[in-house]
């Protein structure tokens, strides 16, 4: 998107380093809205480009249970909290998903 809308750059790069600055958990509350307000840019978290024409598909990741082998897909690939429903094991991530996994540990 940015290759059509170039003028996005810095208000993207803003919105995302205050994310670093407010914290990991902040998310879009009160201290990344200020982070935002400091640095002279509207704490907006929404864009307003067209995107018709551009890939609106998310990555998929593909998450592993070490002790029996289910697989499951799912849209983030850092959620650590991931379970197994089988046996309860925490998840391990296995990578993109349609791509071929490592083998669990």
């Amino acid at each position: 998107m940015l290759d059509r809308h170039p003028d996005e750059l810095v208000p993207t790069l803003v919105h995302e380093l205050c994310h670093l600055v407010a914290g990991v958990r902040a998310g879009h509350g009160p201290r990344w809205r200020e982070a935002v307000a400091a640095l002279g840019f509207r704490p907006e978290t929404c864009h307003r480009m067209p995107t018709e024409g551009l890939a609106a598909r998310r990555r998929r990741w593909v998450w592993v249970c070490p002790r029996c082998a289910d697989t499951y897909e799912r849209r983030h690939r850092g959620a650590r909290r991931y379970a197994c429903a089988r046996c309860g094991h925490r998840l391990r991530l296995g990578g993109p998903a349609g791509e071929p996994q490592a083998p669990a540990d």
